[in-house]
């Protein structure tokens, strides 16, 4: 197993406030004896988290996927200022990765590399990036996700992929970056566990990869203002969210109490925004 390697330049200045809550730069979190997670089956409106152990160890037989959210931290928990920042400086950063390499435009994803998923339209992936050590480097995402729009392929944002089938993504922003992976009813053949590359036969057995029904861990960093916020698990865009792939754009805020579903605790200092992440309770 590879030592994962997460690159977070403009958060070191925030570890020492921050190291209470287990935001670090020199690897992503994993399972441990006796450690837990809090997890939840993806449907839309609202999560019903349980402890990850109690999930069903076997596949379930329908629907063909389930996705599970996964955080280290109890439902209802607030991201602290350090936290609240690092969710935003990550999205500020790769937003503006995103306009260096060019992205926007989709013929130049392709040129460098990223190529369409197996069996999926949205998702072009960069297998050289999938087998390196690195985490959460806005220079080389996994993923780049590109949605049809009536100009073109339009960018939406990125994705992160763990390079362990079993890792545990780093919550560099708290209870705000919350990482998923994906159970498949059916067996899908996955290179090296990562990366999916086809579907098993009826033997259930694949030409190429290994015969797995549980994806890697990832998590979503989106370009446009979302319901749920820039790490929304959802991939569903509606056309008011399609139409913005079109438009000028920046990166979008970090709105906590949307993206946890819940309002601060506390009283928030005077003026500040209750949505805004770094209006923090005092």
């Amino acid at each position: 197993m590879k030592t994962a390697v997460l690159r977070c330049p403009s958060v070191v200045a925030l570890i020492v406030a921050v190291a209470a809550s287990s935001l670090a730069c020199d690897g992503a979190s994993s399972p441990g004896e006796g450690r837990d997670r809090y997890a939840a089956r993806y449907r839309a409106g609202q999560a019903e988290w349980v402890l990850e152990s109690s999930l069903p160890k076997a596949p379930q037989k329908k629907p063909p996927m389930v996705i599970y959210e996964v955080s280290e931290y109890p439902p209802g928990s607030w991201p602290t200022p350090p936290q609240a920042q690092a969710a935003q400086d990550l999205v500020e950063r790769c937003f503006e990765a995103a306009r260096r390499h060019r992205w926007f435009q989709f013929k130049n994803g392709l040129d460098q590399g990223y190529e369409k998923l197996f069996a999926d339209k949205r998702h072009y992936v960069k297998p050289e990036y999938v087998f390196d050590d690195i985490v959460l480097d806005c220079d080389r995402p996994e993923f780049l996700m590109y949605y049809d729009t009536p100009k073109g392929k339009g960018l939406a944002g990125l994705m992160f992929y763990m390079d362990d089938p079993t890792g545990w993504g780093p919550q560099i922003g708290g209870p705000l970056t919350i990482w998923h992976y994906h159970v498949w009813a059916p067996i899908q053949c996955m290179q090296r566990k990562l990366l999916l590359v086809g579907t098993a036969g009826d033997d259930d057995r694949c030409g190429a990869g290994v015969p797995m029904h549980r994806s890697p861990e990832m998590i979503h960093v989106w370009f446009i203002d979302r319901p749920k916020g820039p790490f929304s698990s959802s991939m569903y865009l509606p056309d008011d969210e399609l139409e913005l792939l079109a438009q000028p754009r920046r990166a979008p805020p970090v709105k906590c109490a949307e993206a946890l579903g819940t309002q601060a605790p506390g009283t928030l200092a005077e003026g500040a925004d209750p949505w805004i992440c770094t209006s923090s309770p005092q």
